[in-house]
């Protein structure tokens, strides 16, 4: 577990946070916004893939979907034909049942980013550093606290399966939760 450093930079964080979640500025926007805090903060923040605006009936996604491997898979949907998505839930069932911790990173090890024991935030660590998909935008390579501050002050790493495990498991879990409802 890691925690944010009082040190680090809360201003950054802020700033994150208001572009990604509250100025919600579109899509084609967000690398520019982000390169320009660059001016002002030093980061490490760069854009690791794009992503296109969303269309109606386009396949949703999260940062859990894309931490556990599962943009790929088919969409769920529920008996009204909402869509499924990968959830805070998810998380810590993978966590509970299937995923070791572990105090430091390795190549594809998932990242969860913690708010007190609440799950907010996933990516994955690759070439020594988080990737992870912030909101409905794009996927970011960044340091640890790089992030939104709704991300989270904690942070734990995990171990993960095979994407085709990730399936699943997925797949398993959300059969169980429709069950329930």
């Amino acid at each position: 577990m890691i925690e944010v450093p009082e040190s680090h930079e809360l201003d950054l964080r802020n700033r994150l946070h208001r572009i990604v979640n509250i100025e919600r500025c579109a899509l084609d926007m967000q690398p520019q916004r982000v390169r320009d805090l660059a001016e002002e903060f030093c980061h490490t923040i760069r854009l690791a893939q794009r992503v296109s605006q969303v269309s109606p009936g386009a396949h949703p996604s999260t940062c859990h979907a894309f931490a556990f491997d599962l943009l790929t898979t088919p969409q769920l949907v529920t008996p009204d034909g909402h869509p499924v998505v990968p959830s805070a839930q998810f998380v810590a069932h993978m966590i509970e049942h299937h995923l070791c911790e572990s105090d430091v990173p390795a190549e594809g090890y998932v990242v969860v980013y913690f708010d007190g024991e609440s799950i907010e935030h996933s990516g994955r660590w690759r070439s020594g550093a988080v990737e992870s998909k912030w909101g409905s935008g794009h996927v970011w390579a960044h340091d640890i606290f790089e992030t939104p501050s709704s991300y989270g002050c904690v942070v734990r790493f995990y171990s993960t399966l095979d994407v085709a495990r990730h399936h699943e498991l997925w797949h398993a879990f959300a059969a169980q939760s429709f069950a329930a409802t």
